[in-house]
């Protein structure tokens, strides 16, 4: 666009970062244990031995300006792709064919790591001007494109030997996957879904080979402190690494819904059912949720997910009262995506029964509302209030003790879901929560108040709220003017009281 002032100096800018990225940083390989190491008294070159995955140790001289000016300019053809997006386009089918080997260059991670960083940068420059009608966009340019990507993508996730350029070529990966979901002619063909899906099996069996090795390292009587920091530091990489696996599996559940779950079936499950047994360590079984609640989440309009929810329910409900808070959170997470996408038939009423008792056992557990814990308790209470709405039974009882837990502050997203619905549930003028006479009110407004010029509140509640507040002054003006002796009103700062003041005049 005219307006842009970036725009008019790329042709200046692109073609010099092409060429450095394009540099040759003057490579030679060499057995160990050569004795013809002379080249290294050149200078600028420099000697490192490397592990070549298939080919042993091995020692390389390399020209360390060229190998750092091509790391450099990689990123920021990365950044500049990220940021100008379809203003980029005339560019990305030139820095596609640069960027796209390098994503294997073997002889520097942050190479591979800036060149595959900006795959989904690209593909999405390119689905942008398409939707903008940009001269030479099309949709068979797209898929071109995307074609061109993933080969080389998937076969350097394979070979990667890094754990933590792995996470970060995973992170890609999984963006990539997720044009899918907004651009038709991003989507995967089903042998390219089959591909990638065996990729991620690969990938997370070999993490959990990695995971067994170092627990079996862990049991050695004689692991030092070092040892022991040094094995620590490995499973955090190792989490991130699992971790992101699990996304860009949920990616492909979110773009292709009920679709996917034949790859899952017979390429995951095998492996995901093993990580969700109780013998496993916690992040695997948190993991290994996660998958799980994607299947809940992304495939049960169609009743896709009504087949697992028999073996998952149980693995459920015994998480909640897991020790470690991820795993509740995960559990949590996917007892609220029961209550919000599946029918009658599948999430019965005494199912409901358990999954409430479950998860007010777990929010009133000692030490739930401690900082690190907190986000498994608003991931609990934001599932109970999905299943308070679907059963009066349950609301009962169920609503005064959501109520009681809010306003939530660990987990922001499920913290402004829970008070949107708080907002709706009292326009509703839901008895149950408020109590027959208006009891509850109160504790309401407190919430209320303690809410407002927060960001944990969606912004087109802010009004709702001020109108609800008024309704309360015209017509139960004796529970605004009781309300300073009410117990629940010393949580409230003073800039709260005078948020609730605002409100109540604007």
């Amino acid at each position: 666009s005219p307006g842009d002032p970036s725009q008019p100096s790329l042709p200046f800018v692109i073609p010099p970062l092409l060429a450095s990225a394009q540099l040759d940083p003057e490579l030679h390989v060499t057995d160990v244990d050569d004795e013809d190491g002379d080249q290294e008294d050149e200078e600028g070159m420099e000697s490192v031995t490397v592990n070549i995955r298939g080919q042993g140790n091995k020692r390389i001289t390399i020209r360390t300006s060229a190998l750092e000016e091509k790391a450099t300019a990689c990123s920021m053809l990365h950044s500049y792709v990220a940021d100008l997006k379809e203003a980029f386009f005339p560019y990305v089918q030139e820095v596609a064919t640069i960027l796209v080997p390098l994503i294997k260059f073997q002889y520097m991670d942050e190479v591979r790591t800036a060149a595959m960083m900006a795959m989904p940068e690209l593909l999405d420059s390119c689905i942008l001007a398409l939707a903008k009608g940009a001269s030479g966009a099309s949709a068979a340019l797209v898929s071109q494109l995307l074609c061109f990507m993933l080969e080389p993508i998937l076969e350097q996730l394979k070979a990667e030997p890094d754990v933590e350029t792995l996470a970060c070529q995973l992170e890609a990966f999984g963006e990539l996957l997720a044009h899918g979901g907004s651009c038709e002619h991003a989507k995967l063909s089903a042998d390219q879904i089959q591909k990638s899906t065996e990729v991620l099996q690969m990938l997370m069996r070999e993490s959990n080979e990695r995971r067994d090795e170092r627990e079996g390292r862990r049991g050695d009587e004689d692991v030092d402190d070092e040892e022991e920091e040094q094995l620590e530091g490995e499973a955090e990489r190792e989490e991130i690494v699992m971790q992101s696996l699990v996304e860009a599996a949920g990616k492909l559940f979110e773009v292709y819904q009920s679709g996917y779950l034949p790859y899952f079936d017979s390429l995951l499950m095998p492996t995901v059912s093993e990580m969700l047994q109780p013998t496993a360590i916690a992040s695997s079984r948190a993991a290994a949720l996660c998958l799980f609640d994607d299947v809940i989440e992304h495939c049960s309009a169609d009743g896709g997910s009504s087949r697992y929810i028999a073996g998952i329910f149980p693995a459920l409900l015994q998480y909640m009262g897991d020790e470690t808070t991820e795993v509740r959170q995960a559990a949590a997470y996917g007892i609220a995506m029961l209550g919000e996408r599946c029918n009658d038939a599948t999430f019965t009423e005494a199912m409901m029964q358990q999954a409430a008792q479950a998860l007010v056992l777990a929010v009133d557990a000692p030490g739930a509302w401690e900082e690190e814990h907190a986000s498994a308790s608003d991931n609990a209470i934001s599932a109970l209030g999905k299943i308070c709405k679907r059963s009066d039974a349950i609301g009962a009882v169920g609503w005064p003790r959501w109520l009681e837990a809010l306003p939530l502050r660990a987990d922001r997203e499920e913290a402004r879901h829970v008070h949107a619905t708080l907002c709706e549930q009292v326009e509703k003028s839901n008895t149950q929560l408020l109590g027959a006479n208006h009891e509850r009110l109160p504790d309401v407004i407190c919430v209320f108040g303690r809410l407002l010029g927060t960001d944990l509140i969606a912004d087109e509640y802010l009004p709702r709220i001020g109108h609800l507040l008024k309704q309360v002054h015209s017509g139960l003006p004796q529970v605004l003017q009781q309300l300073p002796s009410h117990p629940k009103f010393v949580l409230l700062s003073e800039e709260n009281r005078a948020e609730l003041e605002k409100a109540l005049s604007s």
